[in-house]
Formats: structure tokens, sequence, C-alpha cells
């Protein structure tokens, strides 16, 4: 996992935490200070400049942030990274291998098609156990969004997780 704080941040900030799947198909999940999936969801971007004229819109839209977690890479993140670091947002990044490791182990199947389709099912069991909005189902940019905001918050260690979550890791830390 990379860290890019912005040295003004304010460290005790309970802000929401905001998880994206980077790509011009981008998914984005909302968590409370306390662990609460608030808001989830997908959208066609279309191109890079259409993202880079919402993201000021979709950041003031689910503030204040504490951190903006990024999954993936390349041009996008850097489109990401510098609003978040106008807004004085601290930004973690990590590719999607990591929260997959946690929840899904070493499984060499989990680079295909069928990581995506487990993504999906177990973001609905979190948004069934800790999702403010239930009604709704993700796709799978919105499902890899919700487990890249969990699996933060997991190694963050700042929430306490309900047990039913914590069942869902496939290699737990030890405490």
């Amino acid at each position: 996992m990379l860290i890019h704080e912005n040295p003004l941040m304010d460290r005790e900030n309970s802000g929401q935490v905001m998880s994206v799947d980077l790509g011009v198909k981008t998914g984005i999940a909302v968590f409370s200070s306390e662990g609460r999936l608030r808001w989830f969801g997908s959208r066609n971007y279309g191109s890079k400049n259409s993202l880079r004229n919402d993201l000021p819109r979709l950041l003031h839209s689910h503030g204040p942030l504490r951190v903006l977690v990024l999954e993936g890479g390349g041009v996008l993140e850097n489109v990401w990274m510098r609003e978040a670091q106008y807004r004085n947002v601290a930004v973690v990044s990590f590719h999607a291998g990591h929260w997959r490791q946690l929840f899904f182990g070493s499984d060499a199947l989990m680079h295909t098609n069928r990581a995506k389709m487990k993504a999906v099912d177990l973001a609905r069991a979190v948004i069934g156990l800790i999702g403010e909005n239930r009604a709704s189902l993700p796709i799978h940019h919105a499902a890899e969004a919700i487990l890249t905001g969990l699996c933060f918050l997991y190694e963050e260690g700042r929430v306490e997780l309900p047990i039913e979550i914590r069942r869902l890791f496939r290699y737990p830390r030890s405490k």
C-alpha cells in the first residue's frame, strides 16, 4: 500500500473515506468515519477530461473527506491525486491484488473475470451488513471500490468492523 499524505492534512479529521476503482469506467464507494458504507456507484465518464471536469463536484458532494483510497494507477491516478491534494485530502493507493489477497487468498484465478464476480458477491454481503442503502446492487466497478475501501479501513484499524465483516476476510491480520 502506497500512502501519499498531504503535509497540511489534519490527522485527527473524522471525515469520510472515499475509495475508487480507477478507470474511465469508475467505481466509487464512500464510508463514514464510523465505517458504515454510506454510498456506492459507478459511472462511465467516457474520457479523462470528463472525469477531470466532474471531480470537484464529486469530491465536494461526498465531503468532508479524510482520505481518498485509489485502486489502480496510471494517468487517471494522477488526476485524482491532484484534485485530492488541492482539497488537502490524504491519498492511499494500491493495486487490486492487495485487497484480493485479503479477501480471496492466493487463488491463481483471482486475476480473471471470476474475481470480478466474486467481488460483486462479497460486496453484496458487505452492503447487507454495513450499507446504509441496501436497495441497489453494485456492478463490478462499484464492488471493487467497496472492497478497496473496506480493505483500507480494516488495515488502518481506526474503525472496529463488525465480526460479520471480519469473517469475510480469508486471511485476517493477527492482533
